[in-house]
């Protein structure tokens, strides 16, 4: 998950709402997430990572607020995110 420097979740996600099925697993192994274009605004998040059963009642490796990103943004862009946009006036593309 994402959060900001307040603790308000700005995104998050799993395998099991990604409907990516993970077989059973035993000794080691890694997992990678891959995010395609981060499109965060300005400011500092945090990555959190865990992984646990499906059911959510064992923890086997839990990661919080420990990874942080500071971002800054060139333009003035405001909010947690920075959408992909064009404006059209008149047929003209800004």
């Amino acid at each position: 998950s994402i959060h900001d420097g307040e603790g308000i979740s700005c995104f998050g996600s799993n395998t099991q709402l990604a409907g990516c099925e993970v077989p059973g697993i035993e000794g080691e192994g890694s997992v990678r997430l891959r995010i395609e274009r981060l499109t965060l605004g300005q400011g500092n998040f945090f990555f959190n990572f865990s992984l646990h059963s499906s059911d959510h009642t064992v923890q086997y490796h839990r990661l919080d607020f420990m990874h942080e990103v500071q971002v800054e943004n060139a333009r003035e862009a405001r909010g947690y995110l920075e959408l992909d946009t064009k404006w059209d006036i008149d047929g003209r593309r800004k």
